[in-house]
C-alpha cells in the first residue's frame, strides 16, 4: 500500500508530521480528518523497488522473539503506568532500533488513530506480529487486563529467545566442524590431488580402486565445471521450486525430523514452543481449540503441524488433551502424561 508523509496542525494549532499508509491522497485525506487534523502538506513517499512493503530493505533483519519481548515489556510499563495504548505504541516505535519493527509499530499506530482495536491493530503481519500475540491482546482487550497479558507474552518472548539461544550455541561447534571438514575435502580434490597424479602415472603400478576414484573425481572437478556449475544451479531452482510445493515441504520435513542428532533437536524444541505457546494463551484466558489453532502453526514443521491437527479435532469432538496427545506418535510420552496431571488439578496451563 502507498505511503504518504504529511504536516498538519490541530484544531489548537499545534504542528504535527508524520506519515500513514492509504489506498490514495483521498483516502490519506480522510483519514487525516479522521483524526481532527487540518492538513498543511500531504505528498506520496517514493519507495524504492528493492524495498519490501515500507519495512526495510529486502534483506533486512528479521524481527526475533527479543525484540518482541522488549516490546511487550515497554508497554505493560507504560500502560500499568496509565499512559494512553496509541501515545504507548508511538513512543515504542520512537524507541525501537530495529527498521522493520519501528516501521510496523507506525502503522499499528496509524490503525489505533483510525478507531481500531488495539488487537486489530497488530493483526495482518504474521512474519512481524506472531499470532499468538495477537490472540493473547485480544484476550486482554476482553478481559480488561492488557497489562498482565503484555507481561505474559513478554516472559513468553524472553523464553523462546533464550532457547533459541542455546540450541545456536550448542550447534555452533558441529557446524563449524562440519564447514572445516567440506573445505579440507574440497582443497585435497582440487590442490593436493592433482600434485600426485604424475607420480602415480610414472610409478607404472596399479592404484587401489579408491584412488583411481579420487583422481577422477579430482580431473572431473577441474575440468567438468561447465557441467557441475549448471547442475548446481539447476538444482537451487529445483530445491527453490520444491520448497513451494505442499507434497516437497511435507516429504522434506518428515525427513528433518529423523536427521541424526539435528532431528530429535528439532522435534523436542518444537514440542517446547507448542507446549509454552499453548500455556502462554491458556492462561490468558484464551478458549482451548482457539488456543491450539495458533498453538499447532508455531512448531515450524509441516508434518508435526499435520499430526497435531488431529489433536484439536479429537477436543472438537469431545476429547481430552492428554488422550488426543497419546494419539500423536512424534509427541513424547512425558507431555501427554503431564497434561493428564493437569487435567485433573485443573491447572493444564501450568503443565504445559
Amino acid at each position: 500500500m502507498p505511503e504518504f508523509a504529511f504536516r498538519a496542525r490541530t484544531r489548537r494549532g499545534e504542528p504535527v508530521r508524520g506519515r500513514l499508509e492509504a489506498a490514495s491522497l483521498d483516502d490519506a485525506r480522510v483519514q487525516l480528518a479522521q483524526r481532527d487534523l487540518i492538513v498543511t502538506d500531504l505528498r506520496r513517499v517514493w519507495r524504492p523497488p528493492w524495498r519490501g512493503a515500507g519495512t526495510g530493505r529486502l534483506l533486512a533483519p528479521p524481527v526475533r522473539a527479543r525484540d518482541l519481548a522488549i516490546l511487550c515489556r515497554q508497554l505493560a510499563t507504560m500502560i500499568a503506568a496509565g499512559v494512553p495504548i496509541l501515545q504507548a505504541v508511538e513512543t515504542s516505535a520512537a524507541q525501537s532500533g530495529h527498521a522493520v519493527l519501528r516501521a510496523e509499530l507506525r502503522r499499528v499506530a496509524a490503525r489505533l488513530h483510525g478507531g481500531a482495536g488495539l488487537s486489530a491493530a497488530f493483526d495482518g503481519r504474521p512474519d512481524v506480529f506472531p499470532r499468538v500475540l495477537v490472540e493473547m491482546l485480544h484476550a486482554g482487550e476482553t478481559a480488561g487486563a492488557l497489562d498482565e497479558v503484555l507481561r505474559r507474552l513478554a516472559m513468553h518472548f524472553e523464553r523462546e529467545a533464550a532457547m533459541a539461544e542455546k540450541i545456536r550455541t550448542a550447534t555452533t561447534y558441529p557446524k563449524i566442524v562440519l564447514l572445516v571438514a567440506v573445505v579440507v575435502v574440497a582443497v585435497m580434490v582440487t590442490v593436493v590431488l592433482p600434485q600426485f597424479v604424475t607420480l602415480f602415472t610414472s610409478s607404472g603400478v596399479q592404484l587401489p580402486a579408491t584412488t583411481r576414484f579420487l583422481l577422477a573425481l579430482s580431473r572431473w572437478v577441474r575440468q567438468g565445471y561447465a557441467i557441475w556449475g549448471p547442475g548446481l544451479v539447476a538444482l537451487g531452482l529445483l530445491g527453490l521450486w520444491a520448497g513451494r510445493q505442499p507434497a516437497a515441504r511435507m516429504v522434506w520435513a518428515r525427513l528433518a525430523l529423523r536427521v541424526p542428532v539435528f532431528g530429535p533437536l528439532a522435534l523436542k524444541r518444537a514440542i517446547a514452543r507448542f507446549a509454552r505457546t499453548l500455556a502462554t494463551l491458556l492462561r490468558g484466558g484464551v478458549p482451548v481449540l482457539q488456543a491450539l489453532d495458533v498453538a499447532v502453526g508455531v512448531t515450524g514443521n509441516a508434518a508435526l503441524e499435520a499430526e497435531l491437527l488431529t489433536v484439536r479435532e479429537f477436543v472438537r469432538a469431545g476429547g481430552t488433551l492428554a488422550e488426543a496427545l497419546g494419539r500423536v506418535r512424534s509427541v513424547p510420552a512425558l507431555v501427554p502424561a503431564m497434561v493428564a496431571v493437569g487435567e485433573d488439578s485443573g491447572r493444564v496451563d501450568e503443565s504445559f
